[in-house]
């Protein structure tokens, strides 16, 4: 199991990683966009979901809170703790759940919070299935203070 210290140690490197990658040449501004299409299958947005329901049921099916990114073996999500809900709607069979994909792709992993940290913002989820892309995290050693650097996500928490 991976302890919130190298949770934390891992968001810190992935965003080291795209410091560099825009301070070595790596990702000059010409090149973002192909830099993005190569993490894109790695970042998730983090909600819940419901089963289908009949025309009676009040809210949405699908919530979204946040994004995250897969790491590790392909089935674990670092987020942000605070998009993880406090209570699922039980009644409602509301569970946690991360989205990947986009258009006809779109699809919907149930997800177990397996470790958070409310103090460092940080959450670590679990998804049975097949693995998914995995962000390539790098070093954060060579940022310097006052570098530009390009963050990924999709705030809409």
């Amino acid at each position: 199991m991976i302890n919130i210290a190298r949770i934390l140690l891992s968001a810190c490197i992935l965003y080291g990683l795209i410091a560099w990658m825009l301070t070595s040449g790596a990702a000059l501004s010409s090149e973002l966009p192909d830099t993005i299409d190569r993490i894109r299958s790695s970042v998730v947005a983090v909600g819940t979901v419901k089963p289908a329901r009949g025309l009676h049921k009040k809210g949405p099916p699908v919530i979204f809170k946040g994004t995250g990114f897969i790491i590790g073996n392909g089935r674990q999500v670092i987020t942000n703790h605070h998009v993880i809900p406090e209570t699922n709607d039980l009644e409602e069979k509301e569970t946690l759940a991360i989205f990947t994909g986009r258009g006809k792709q779109a699809r919907v992993h149930k997800a177990r919070l397996v470790q958070s940290d409310p103090d460092h913002d940080l959450a670590l989820l679990e998804i049975s299935g097949a693995p998914l892309p995995v962000m390539k995290l790098g070093n954060g050693s060579s940022v310097r203070e006052g570098v530009e650097v390009a963050v990924t996500g999709f705030p809409i928490g």
